[in-house]
């Protein structure tokens, strides 16, 4: 599904079969990726980024961070080559945020942002070239900074969906605490 991904080498087998799995049952179609973008290969800087990305769609975001997390964001419509001197947010209902490896252990999870009141999932995609992948709108990830240096994820209002799991009392599982930054390994972004 990801030939050649360095990021999920790093992630055991199961736990990848599982996203695997996961990712055909939310797209409800079978994925055959192609790589467009590493980090490693390309350089990390939002102008790599976006030469390598930009008007593509139906794009999947992975990211690895220091602590060995999994995680990142799809894209459905494509991304848009800037031309408006104002920042702008996409709503792209086919969007989604997830998580294969976390602090918790709980598996690979499809999440749903508040944004829109939790009401479709769908989540906003972020276009600037002077920044890198931006998912969610106030509850997602942000990754930018001249070599991807300021990676930041802000979870809360992201409750677990397509997984009924929840805490022991009750409330939805987190995918991670609250405000978090992290240190990017890599970043790898799939054409699916």
């Amino acid at each position: 599904m990801f030939p050649g991904s360095e990021i999920l080498k790093t992630v055991p087998g199961a736990l990848r079969t599982a996203f695997e799995d996961l990712l055909v049952s939310k797209l409800k179609r079978e994925v055959a990726g192609r790589l467009l973008y590493d980090t490693v290969r390309d350089g990390a800087s939002p102008a790599a980024y976006h030469t390598a990305c930009d008007g593509h769609s139906n794009i999947l975001t992975l990211i690895w961070d220091s602590e060995d997390n999994v995680f990142g964001g799809y894209a459905a419509r494509a991304l848009q080559p800037y031309k408006d001197p104002a920042d702008f947010w996409d709503i792209d209902p086919g969007s989604f945020l997830f998580s294969v490896v976390n602090p918790f252990d709980n598996g690979p999870l499809i999440l749903r942002s508040a944004f829109d009141g939790g009401s479709t999932g769908s989540v906003c995609v972020f276009y600037n070239p002077r920044l890198g992948p931006l998912f969610g709108n106030g509850s997602g990830f942000y990754i930018h900074g001249d070599s991807f240096q300021t990676c930041f994820t802000d979870h809360r209002s992201l409750a677990c969906v397509d997984t009924g799991k929840t805490g022991p009392n009750g409330t939805p599982v987190y995918s991670y605490p609250v405000y978090r930054y992290f240190t990017l390994q890599r970043l790898e972004v799939w054409q699916l």
